[in-house]
């Protein structure tokens, strides 16, 4: 049986080139709100690909991601080998690894609704230095606009779970419960990702709840190229997002729990 670690080992690289990446405006909130210092060290848990990483690595932020799956962390590796304020952890959000009190944010892109979430909670206190905060990012995909209608018929039709495990499972009001006893802060922001046939194949095959190995994935594939021939204009098509992100700071609780 497939553990939760392991769901994206055979799709690492269409994850990392296909899945959409974070707005850099994320970082300026982040700054704006006072949650990110000048010279801030991140810890990105459950960092996959490093497609969170890079919007912090290109303000010039030291980031540690950190990883559970081999090649999800190998795709990271290679994308920032060379960069000195890059460094690939192998570990959990449950245990992390890092040392306590060694970082300034705790960020998670695409990846909460995999953590058991108290143990993850304790585990952010422990890395966290004092008034350290939390960002928790995700790309919410706009079925209802672009090419999403045409995408989301075909995902609907060939997914291999009822419901599948997504960011859709947590709700605002844990993410609330989370913060508690501090408030954090929401942000929503629009974007747009545009795709050439290969890009959209490998955008829905990066999907973990999408067929990649049975000879269901090529009527899939077929019924995709088929939509993708009655909707591109000029060799494309357009998939909108909105980015979400909950911040905020992370305190220990009042009644004893961390």
């Amino acid at each position: 049986m497939t553990t939760s670690t392991e769901r994206f080992g055979d799709r690492a690289m269409q994850y990392a080139r296909f899945r959409p990446g974070y707005p850099l405006e994320l970082i300026s909130f982040l700054e704006q709100e006072g949650l990110l210092p000048e010279g801030a060290v991140v810890a990105d848990i459950g960092s996959g690909t490093g497609k969170l990483s890079e919007v912090f690595l290109a303000r010039g932020y030291g980031v540690y991601g950190v990883e559970p799956n081999g090649e999800m962390r190998a795709q990271a590796e290679r994308v920032f080998q060379g960069r000195e304020n890059f460094h690939s952890v192998a570990g959990t959000s449950e245990a992390t690894g890092l040392e306590a009190a060694s970082v300034d944010l705790v960020a998670v892109g695409q990846a909460f609704h995999w953590f058991d979430v108290e143990q993850a909670r304790r585990e952010f206190l422990r890395i966290l230095r004092p008034d350290g905060a939390v960002a928790i990012v995700w790309n919410e995909r706009e079925p209802a606009r672009g090419f999403g209608p045409a995408y989301q018929e075909i995902v609907d039709r060939y997914k291999m779970e009822a419901v599948p495990v997504s960011h859709a499972s947590v709700s605002a009001a844990a993410l609330e419960r989370f913060f508690a006893p501090s408030t954090p802060v929401w942000m929503r922001l629009e974007h747009a990702c545009y795709y050439d046939l290969e890009a959209i194949t490998g955008r829905m095959v990066s999907s973990s709840y999408m067929p990649n190995t049975s000879p269901r994935k090529e009527t899939m594939i077929a019924a995709l190229e088929k939509a993708f021939a009655a909707h591109a204009v000029h060799g494309r098509v357009e998939l909108r997002y909105t980015a979400v992100m909950c911040c905020g700071r992370l305190h220990r609780r009042v009644d004893g729990l961390r």
